[in-house]
């Protein structure tokens, strides 16, 4: 009995490249507790570019577990003509009491699920059964939807009454007095002056030449203590100016090498394409072969020019006339024939095997072909 997937495969016609993998997988995974919540069905996916295609999806609903309890989440699997080559479109579709959570890291606005499973997905190692149980256990950390709230109440303001408190002005600050001092005579003011100001003269040039000599010490010595780290400094900015140098020459090396090794992952999914359907062919090929039941003798092998057919039957004759001789002895010996008759008979063999082996030689092994 047909299958739910064999039966919408035959409702498509041809448009898988490989309906019996998606016949097999999608079989199984309905088999499985994680597809359990699923259906097969045929429907239609609007492409990016506005085309419309009919395609076999599995609509329903996935179990997760989240916070100790279980949900379902609703999704729809598409798979696209060239699976298992490139993997199935899986979008979350919220019923009408649920919304998509905005900002999720695996679901855009539109439900379409990005997750690692899918995008590192290999056409001869993964498979839809693996695929539900990662998205399942993705959606049970962080799940795409939530229930729409049932109804929204605005927030209350309260409006709070705000006291001022009145305090006295600060007192006026108070000033002190001024002493007032009885000047002296004039010129026992003017003599003290003028001793003061050669007393303050003499220690001004005391203390700049202390001073000066102090700076120029602490100059060269600074200098001096600074002068090796100034080389170090400089050494270590050469060194790493030239290890700059180096990781730039590096990272070109880099991009030159990511650009040829996405080149080569290019060449070699299209030879994983291409050998995936030469072995299919190569199957049935081996199937039909099967079904025709064991090939005769003469038909094992045939010559496919003149060359191959006389080479084919000289070589046939050759090895008659040996046949032909071994029982000629063995009658001569069982005294069943004469040695007159033997010799004569053995004459003409031997003739018309020197002629086979002959033309034998004369043929090219590079002409002869074979199938």
């Amino acid at each position: 009995m047909a299958s739910p997937t064999d039966l919408a495969l035959q409702s498509l016609g041809g448009v898988y490249r490989d309906p019996q993998r998606v016949s097999r997988d999608a079989d199984t995974l309905l088999s499985r507790p994680d597809g359990k919540g699923l259906k097969v069905k045929v429907s239609t996916l609007v492409q990016n570019s506005g085309e419309e295609v009919r395609l076999v999806c599995l609509g329903g609903t996935i179990a997760i577990n989240f916070s100790g309890a279980r949900y379902n989440i609703p999704v729809d699997i598409y798979l696209p003509p060239t699976f298992p080559l490139k993997p199935p479109q899986c979008f979350v579709r919220p019923v009408n009491t649920m919304m998509l959570k905005p900002g999720h890291r695996h679901v855009d606005r539109t439900g379409l699920v990005y997750m690692p499973y899918l995008h590192e997905w290999r056409p001869h190692g993964s498979n839809l059964v693996n695929m539900v149980t990662s998205m399942a256990g993705i959606f049970g950390k962080d799940p795409p939807v939530y229930a729409k709230p049932k109804s929204s109440t605005p927030p209350i303001a309260a409006a709070a009454n705000t006291r001022i408190s009145t305090q006295p002005p600060p007192p006026p600050p108070s000033y002190d007095t001024v002493n007032t001092v009885k000047p002296q005579g004039i010129i026992g003011a003017a003599a003290a002056a003028s001793n003061a100001f050669q007393n303050f003269t003499r220690t001004q040039k005391k203390d700049e030449m202390t001073t000066t000599e102090l700076r120029s010490q602490v100059t060269q010595k600074i200098q001096f203590q600074l002068e090796p780290l100034l080389k170090t400094m400089k050494t270590n900015a050469q060194k790493g100016m030239k290890d700059q140098a180096s990781l730039e020459r590096g990272r070109k090396e880099l991009l030159q090498k990511v650009e040829k090794l996405k080149n080569t992952k290019s060449i070699l999914n299209d030879n994983i394409a291409h050998a995936t359907m030469q072995a299919d062919k190569f199957r049935c090929h081996i199937e039909e072969l099967e079904g025709r039941g064991e090939a005769g003798v003469d038909d094992l092998l045939i010559p496919v020019d003149t060359a191959s057919q006389q080479l084919l039957e000289l070589s046939s004759e050759n090895h008659s006339i040996e046949d032909c001789m071994y029982y000629l002895d063995k009658a001569l010996n069982n005294g069943t024939i004469t040695i007159d008759v033997h010799l004569k008979e053995v004459r003409k063999l031997a003739r018309r095997q020197f002629l086979a082996r002959v033309h034998m030689k004369k043929i090219t092994p590079s002409e002869v072909h074979c199938y």
